[in-house]
């Protein structure tokens, strides 16, 4: 059916609409980011990157660097095997967590997970973006130590662990037909299975996760010329981390069918 004159107008109001709204949100964004730089550099008592990193209680690195005056919002980094970089941003609206994984450590993140919930319509959203097989493999791993524990000898002889048994093994078949390929990515949701996706938009979501992943490692592998420096990674890459927290969960622009 052809499209009305009035049908027009209001598609071409909804995408002025919805642009309004994601450049006023990257506004806010900005805003706290300078801001930060502002209170930042009119502390007498300069911060360094040495005393923004923590070891936990198992021995993990930790690096935590905020982006707004409160420090709500803020980018936190884990080391426990694998690379976990956290961004957490939160409105009068909205709360966000993006989480950036690298699997194997090799500077290239492997899955852009992202929780956006809407705090006045108390709606949550939430998907994964996988780029390459790690994330795949990382889902194998998960479920054969599933299984290993529901067939473990002391219960698995009881009526709901060999059903849960059963249901694991069914995933894993069903996750061993999949093939990924190195340079792949998507959209992944455990009711839609893997599904690529080659629009610029993620690309350039997972460049920004490198470029952030990457500059956060520099750093704490640098010497003690570098670790007391004034911590400036929320700051001089702002860039990335609007891009990411500007990702929308339910767009069709990612991948999302």
């Amino acid at each position: 059916m052809d499209e009305t004159p009035v049908h027009r107008c209001w598609n071409v109001l909804h995408e002025f609409t919805m642009r309004a709204r994601k450049t006023i949100f990257l506004g806010v964004v900005f805003c706290c980011l300078a801001s930060l730089s502002l209170a930042q550099n009119s502390d007498d008592k300069k911060r360094t990157y040495f005393e923004n990193i923590t070891i936990d209680s198992e021995g993990h690195v930790c690096y935590f660097e905020p982006f707004s005056t409160n420090g709500l919002n803020r980018i936190e980094y884990k080391t426990n095997g694998k690379s976990e970089l956290d961004i957490f941003f939160e409105s009068e609206s909205a709360r966000i967590n993006i989480r950036l994984t690298d699997f194997n450590n090799d500077d290239k993140v492997d899955l852009i997970y992202v929780m956006k919930e809407n705090i006045i319509a108390k709606i949550i959203r939430k998907v994964d973006f996988y780029r390459g097989p790690e994330y795949l493999e990382h889902l194998k791993r998960h479920y054969k130590h599933a299984l290993l524990t529901a067939t473990h000898p002391l219960i698995k002889h009881r009526p709901d662990e060999v059903q849960r048994a059963k249901e694991i093994e069914n995933e894993l078949e069903r996750l061993n037909t999949q093939h990924i390929e190195p340079a792949e990515m998507g959209a992944y949701r455990q009711d839609m299975q893997f599904m690529e996706s080659k629009v610029k938009e993620l690309a350039g979501a997972f460049v920004a996760s490198d470029t952030l992943n990457s500059a956060v490692r520099t750093v704490l592998e640098g010497d003690f010329r570098v670790l007391s420096q004034r911590p400036e990674i929320t700051t001089k890459y702002y860039m990335e981390i609007s891009t990411l927290l500007g990702i929308d969960p339910s767009s069709k622009i990612f991948g999302r069918k």
